[in-house]
């Protein structure tokens, strides 16, 4: 998108330019044959690539520290390099040359997703509304999102044969904070689609090392009588059962999670069964799973990093200082060498600014460089 430039779309969000977020790249923009059928299909009219440069960092400064972010990056090839071969990279480096079409950054309650922290972020596996029609099967940006969800977390519409969908035309309420599926979301619900007293989700994963942290939304949509009863109980993984029987109330959301995360399996399945004294089949009204990540790096020290973005400042720098300056290891900033204490922050070590064509007075920030050996 060019610089100082703003789209605004179907859900009245805008996106501005990334221009000022980053000081490398290329933008190129998509031939209207190759780009997808969404509703988000003017975001991916254009692509920015990284051609050249080990490492490429958007300056996200703008965040608010210990503020959790919902963080969604869009990718979409669209033959932009005349190529026709898609590239694979990661966030670090990877084969092929990266791009991106867009990145969003959306603020969080902070109570939510507790697991989440300085050191431990959330990648979606799964997030489902479920009892909903699959309206759309090719557009994957389609589901309840902004403004129902007022964070934006894109509930996508899953079904399955095994399940019988069901809704309520009333608004359902959410006591606690800490989740927050929108109402939208939970006014639907399935349930076994057979005479059952068992109801399944299950997905598949390829690493059987991964954690996942998975939350399930539970809300009654029917209004029972003195005789009924819907009770049930809630097991995933390898039999870690939720310590107590599921009673969903009506129009008011209920969120269990297992006792700890899932790991070590390939194929997983959360089972809500029936108990002996229920009358009534278990039901589901939405489901989450999170891929838990750990940061095993420690960033590098504040002191060191305001340093050095002052020193980049006074000398008016034009190399490719953004993000963070000693990690990833393998990339830390040109010029620099840091240094890796096992208990510690990382801090720069060596300074190397010979031969660029420095002019004026020694800029003051170099003092605060305390761990620094050479220069």
């Amino acid at each position: 998108m060019a610089e100082d430039s703003t789209h605004i779309d179907i859900i009245n969000s805008t996106y501005h330019s990334d221009a000022k977020y980053i000081e490398t790249g290329v933008n190129h923009n998509l031939s209207k044959a190759f780009l997808p059928a969404t509703i988000l299909q003017q975001l991916y009219s254009n692509v920015r690539s990284f051609p050249s440069g080990s490492r490429n960092c958007y300056n996200l400064s703008e965040i608010t520290k210990g503020t959790k972010y919902l963080l969604r990056v869009h990718l979409w090839y669209g033959n932009y390099d005349g190529r026709n071969s898609t590239p694979k990279f990661d966030i670090y480096i990877g084969l092929g040359i990266p791009f991106i079409s867009a990145l969003e950054l959306r603020p969080l309650n902070n109570s939510m997703y507790k697991v989440v922290n300085e050191t431990h972020s959330l990648t979606r596996w799964d997030q489902y509304d479920l009892g909903r029609s699959r309206y759309n099967n090719m557009d994957v940006n389609a589901g309840i999102r902004y403004p129902d969800d007022l964070y934006d977390l894109l509930w996508r519409p899953f079904d399955d044969i095994n399940w019988s969908p069901f809704n309520t035309s009333f608004r359902v309420t959410n006591p606690n904070v800490v989740f927050q599926p929108p109402s939208k979301v939970m006014m639907t619900a399935v349930r076994p689609a057979a005479e059952s007293d068992a109801l399944y989700y299950d997905w598949t994963v390829d690493d059987l090392s991964l954690q996942l942290q998975v939350y399930m939304h539970f809300a009654e949509l029917e209004q029972l009588n003195a005789s009924q009863k819907r009770e049930f109980t809630v097991c995933c993984g390898d039999n870690l059962c939720y310590n107590s029987v599921v009673r969903p109330e009506y129009l008011l959301t209920t969120t269990v999670e297992p006792p700890q995360p899932l790991t070590g399996q390939s194929h997983y399945v959360c089972t809500f069964k029936q108990t002996s004294t229920s009358d009534l089949p278990p039901i589901v009204n939405a489901v989450e799973v999170f891929v838990i990540r750990q940061y095993k790096e420690t960033p590098t020290k504040d002191q060191d990093v305001e340093a050095i973005l002052d020193i980049k400042s006074s000398y008016q720098l034009k190399r490719n200082w953004v993000g963070d300056p000693c990690l990833p290891k393998s990339y830390s900033w040109e010029g620099l060498a840091c240094n890796y204490p096992l208990s510690d922050f990382p801090t720069i070590l060596s300074l190397n600014l010979s031969s660029i064509g420095l002019k004026g007075e020694i800029a003051a920030s170099l003092a605060n460089l305390n761990s620094i050996r050479s220069l």
